[in-house]
Order: C-alpha cells, then structure tokens, then sequence
C-alpha cells in the first residue's frame, strides 16, 4: 500500500510541476503568439538563450506556436507544454502544438541538460525534413530528456535523430512515452565519423506508428542504446522497421508490428559489420536477416529470430579421463616440474577438478591441446569469443585466463586469492585466424609451492556466455571423453511362419536364443526400417543360428553361429537391408 501511495504522488505533483514551477516563464508574456499564423521563431529563440543563461523554464500554454526556420535549445533549458491534444490518432488540433513549416530541422538540441515535456512539434506540409536533432558537434551533449512528446508529420525526414559528428558524443539521455507518427525514419542514431559517439542512452516504453516509413529505426553506430519495451507499430517500411547497419543496440520486451511488410524486405536487418545486439519480445513475422553476431529473440506465428550457438566447444570440459600423470585427456600443461591430482567436484555433478601444484619461482600453462582448440570460422558470429574457468587458490593475483585476440594477448581479471571458487573470464575480439585460450599460472614470485584447483573451463563464440556443462553429441557429431552407454536387449520376435526378424528400434546390441533358427531378413516392414547408418550386433547365446546372405543382407558369405558369444555386426542401408561389418565366429 505504500508503494501505490508514493507512485500516486509523484505523478500527481509530477504534472502540477509542470506549469506551475517558480522559475517557469510562460511564452506569451514575452510576445510569443499561438495564433497558428505569427512567425515566433525570432521570438522563441531569444527567450530560449536568455533561459539558458537566467536557469528558467519556459512554458507554453495549450495553442498553435508556429516556427518557421530552426530553433536551437542550448544547454539547462526546459521547456514546458500543456499536453499532447486530446485525440492521439489525428492531426493535431489541440494542446501545445509546435508548427514547424520549414525546410530543415524543426528543434535542435546542441547542448546538456535539456527537458522537453509534454508538447507536439508537428511537421506542416511536405518542406519540413527533421523534427527534432540532438547534436553533437564537436563536443559533448548529455543528460537530454524528452518526456510525454509526439513528433508528428516529418514525412520527408527523420522524426528523431542523435547524430554525433566531428569528435562529438552523446550519452546518457532519456526519452520517456515519445510517440512518432508518419515520417521517413522515426529514430535514427548516428555516429557521422570515427571520432564521434552516440552511447549509453536509453529509450522508455514509446511508440513508433503511421505510415510512410523508409525506417522506424536506423542505427548507423552506437552502442548501450536501450530500447525499453518500444512500440514499432507500424504496417509496412520501404526498407526495415529496425535497420542496423553498424553499431549495438539493446531492445527489450519490444513490440514489432510491420504486418504488411513485403515479404522480401526484411522487417529486421544487422549488417555484417554489427555486432552486440540484443533484441527480445513480439513481433507479426516476417524476415529477420542477420549478417552479424547479434542475438534475436523474437516469437511470431509464422516466423522467429535467431540467437548464436552458445555451446561450449572444450572438449573433456568436465575432466572425467585423464592419463596416467592426472593430466586430463585433450589438455596438455606446460611445466613438467608441475604435480597434478584429480579430485571429486563439489559443486558441478558430473565434473571432476585438476588440482595443479606449481614449484616455487616457476609459472605454467595450462590449455586444451592446440590440435583440438575450438575451430574459428569467417563470418560474423565468431567476431566475439568467450572464455572462462572456475578456479581456486589461496594466492592473490596468481591464476588468469588470456586468448590470443586480433588486437593482441588479452588477459582477465585473475583470482583474488580468497580460497574460494571464482570465475576467471573474459570476451575478446577473435582474431579470425585460431584460438588460443590458455590458464596461466604464475608463481615467479612466491618462495613456496603454489596449489591451484581448476574444474569446468567453458569456450565458445558469439554473445552469450558458454554453459559449464560439457556439450551434448549432437547431429553434427562429437568426441565422448567420458562413458558411452548401448543398450542390450533380448527383445525380438520373428514375422508369424517367416524368417524375418524383427528387432526394437531403441537397441544396438541383440542377444539371439534358440536352435534351428534362421534369420533371412531384419526389420523390412516399413514401420520397423532402422535409419540409415544405423550399426547393430547380433550376440548369440546359441551354436547353429544361421543369416542368411542375399539381397536383403548383404554378408560375405553365410553365417552361422559355432558357440555361445558369436556375433554379427550390421550396418543398414535404411531401406530395409544391411551390409555386413564384422563377424565373430
């Protein structure tokens, strides 16, 4: 109940403050009309460089300000209206109305700490281009806050830009409940040259709707913009809703319409050259391209996006085999003067650790063998790769990870020394030749031997971090460091007054009884076929069981049983035939 109570009170004295704050000047005190029909941008521009100066608002009352050219909002100005008009789907009639009628920006933000709130700033006609530009030009513009705003009618350019140029940045700006309607591009961000930012600024709830969109969203570089929950409803663009051709953006919860969109312009599309995105929510369908390394979690009936593998690709990650000297199989430590042990893991089922114990003024390296690190490939989704382990030792800054990244060795964090479990990681550029993913151990400068434990390392490429758990076999293949189980099964029948054999399907392994047997055909219904590849051995606890050869099984010669524990090994065509691979008997 306390809760309800103080949000209560914030929107409520929130919307009083608006108009009625001490330092707010009302507009039409100082000769600015809303006819719809006087000019005010002289007007309006003196009075906004004279609050920047004097630290007042500026407030305007529910009317029609027409602009004619640009107005430029330098730094710590607010500006206050009375509402957005009382129908959100028309042409403004009502409320406070900014009517631009230019052939140029609407409203320039060029400098920090500038609220606009709660007004419309409406593009009159087919001249005007922008609505409203937060500009960065040759020096930083941060702390900008829209706030209950609708840019309406920029059909021949961009209804909300932050462009950055000319070692320009923008950061931490916040736009709440902004709502576009009709223009060419809703929101474009843009970094104009290497020597410019557009970072960490966040976009709350909003909607993007009408028509005539080439963009809702263009984003030529920048990274940290946040989409918080946005609303991109709009029916059709003549390009993407959502167009990425360089830079990151986070997009949460949003939703997508785009339910006429064609059906070969993408509704989103990320360049070869993004990477870092992250996109979640809804969406009506349509076509994701993404030629980057950047996730796409979106659910629609008939479509949905795409997220990087985000298997761990260590071989042995679990350390279950190792040699003779407890050196887990497929890992190879440098320092033969190092003593290992293998211990019971306990806290990851399944897994076991390495303990490592390094001499006094020594180091080592402690790596998955080169001839099986992860496999590097040339597109994008292998830009970034992650790698981790958990480790733990009494010894401060002994124990890092590092990775051979395009721009060099890079190293983690290392450990602190606190004697308990921590994870040593990091996420490096690949450098789009080879992996080299390495534990290094140093104890150069200890005077006694040093006891590290190491157990789970986990690699792989793309955004997300790698399980603990060691992969699955998948269809792909795999190698198995561990137990490979087959089932044994003495369930089979024959086919009624026939010598067909028929075997369940979930088997490898068939123990055979009986005498006077003859086996000429194996699984040939169609219900009952084996897929193709599929291997399994006929064990026989009997002598005289005979296979026969023909064009069903394909044997070397004939077969049959001479004493208990002979066998047969099959592999199937998949059409309901087999070929011989080995015999026992």
């Amino acid at each position: 109940m306390r809760k309800i109570l103080f949000i209560t009170f914030f929107i409520i004295s929130n919307s009083i403050l608006s108009q009625s704050n001490c330092n707010c000047l009302q507009a039409t005190d100082y000769g600015v009309l809303p006819d719809g029909t006087t000019d005010n941008t002289s007007a309006i521009q003196t009075l906004l460089n004279q609050a920047s100066i004097d630290g007042n608002a500026l407030c305007f009352k529910k009317g029609v300000y027409l602009i004619a050219s640009t107005i430029t909002v330098p730094a710590g100005v607010t500006i206050v209206g009375a509402g957005r008009g009382s129908n959100p789907n028309a042409t403004p009639y009502n409320g406070t109305i900014f009517k631009y009628t230019g052939n140029n920006d609407a409203i320039v933000i060029s400098g920090s700490n500038v609220t606009l709130d709660n007004f419309i700033v409406y593009g009159y006609g087919s001249a005007p281009v922008n609505g409203i530009k937060v500009l960065a030009n040759n020096g930083l513009v941060e702390s900008v806050v829209l706030n209950k705003m609708l840019i309406h009618g920029f059909i021949s350019g961009t209804s909300l830009g932050l462009i950055a140029q000319n070692n320009g940045g923008i950061a931490y700006c916040s736009f709440y409940d902004v709502r576009i309607r009709y223009a060419k591009t809703g929101i474009e961000i843009k970094e104009v040259d290497q020597s410019s930012f557009v970072n960490s600024n966040n976009f709350f709830h909003g909607v993007v709707s009408g028509g005539s969109f080439d963009y809702a969203l263009l984003v030529n570089g920048g990274n940290n913009n946040v989409f918080w929950g946005t609303d991109f409803d709009v029916l059709s663009c003549q390009n993407s809703v959502i167009h990425v051709n360089n830079g990151q953006i986070i997009g949460e919860n949003l939703r997508i319409e785009a339910n006429l969109q064609p059906i070969d312009k993408p509704v989103i599309f990320f360049s070869q050259t993004s990477s870092q995105s992250k996109i979640t929510g809804l969406y009506g369908g349509g076509l994701i391209k993404n030629l980057g390394n950047n996730d796409v979690v979106l659910s629609s009936p008939n479509s949905f996006g795409e997220v990087s593998p985000t298997e761990n690709l260590l071989l042995n990650s679990s350390f279950q085999t190792y040699n003779s000297s407890f050196v887990p199989d497929f890992w190879t430590i440098s320092n033969a003067n190092v003593t290992t042990n293998i211990l019971a893991n306990e806290n990851i089922i399944g897994s076991k650790i390495v303990e490592l114990t390094l001499p006094a003024g020594q180091s080592t390296e402690f790596n998955i063998d080169t001839n099986f690190n992860p496999k590097i490939g040339s597109n994008q989704k292998y830009t970034y790769a992650n790698y981790s382990i958990l480790a733990k030792t009494n010894q401060a800054n002994r124990v890092k990870v590092t990775y051979n990244s395009a721009y060099g060795m890079v190293t983690s964090i290392p450990h602190s020394g606190s004697e308990l479990w921590e994870t040593i990681g990091l996420q490096a550029i690949a450098n789009g030749i080879s992996t080299q993913p390495k534990v290094i151990i140093d104890n150069t400068s200890g005077t006694e031997a040093l006891k590290v434990e190491l157990t789970s390392p986990s690699f792989n490429f793309g955004l997300s971090i790698p399980p603990r758990l060691p992969a699955n076999i998948n269809t792909q293949g795999g190698v198995i460091s561990g137990v490979l189980s087959h089932s044994l099964s003495n369930n089979y029948s024959f086919i009624s007054g026939t010598s067909y054999l028929v075997l369940p399907k979930q088997g490898n392994y068939f123990i055979i009884s009986g005498s006077n047997i003859n086996i000429s055909r194996i699984n040939h219904l169609t219900a009952d076929k084996f897929i193709k590849g599929t291997v399994i051995t006929l064990i026989f606890n009997n002598s005289g069981i005979s296979v026969s050869s023909g064009a069903y099984l394909n044997l070397k010669s004939g077969f049959t049983s001479t004493a208990a524990n002979t066998s047969l090994t099959l592999i199937s065509n998949g059409v309901g035939t087999w070929r011989e691979v080995n015999r026992n008997n």
